[in-house]
């Protein structure tokens, strides 16, 4: 294996992965969406964000692909955190 193809291998799992991260934002949202939609008074602004929130993931989860490692390593570095809070906040709530 070459050092190119070790790079390209490392960069193309590193875009993997930040995918899959990205992607457990659209799923949670979804389950949100899906959870307030079920309920007697639904809301409906409360929904739209979610909506708009799910979108701008779903665009930054396509330019992954065109990042350099320090962009991706940035996403890293954001949304995990934001998923930690996320995931504590939930953890809360119940």
């Amino acid at each position: 294996m070459s050092e190119f193809t070790h790079f390209s291998d490392d960069r193309e799992l590193q875009i993997q992965l930040a995918k899959d991260l990205i992607g457990s934002f659209i799923g949670v949202r979804s389950a949100w969406i899906h959870e307030e939609e079920q309920k007697p008074a639904p809301n409906s602004a409360q929904i739209a964000t979610w909506r708009d929130e799910q979108g701008d993931f779903f665009d930054l989860r396509e330019r992954l692909a065109m990042m350099n490692e320090g962009e991706i390593a940035e996403v890293f570095k954001k949304y995990r955190s934001q998923q930690e809070a996320e995931s504590a906040v939930q953890k809360n709530s119940r």
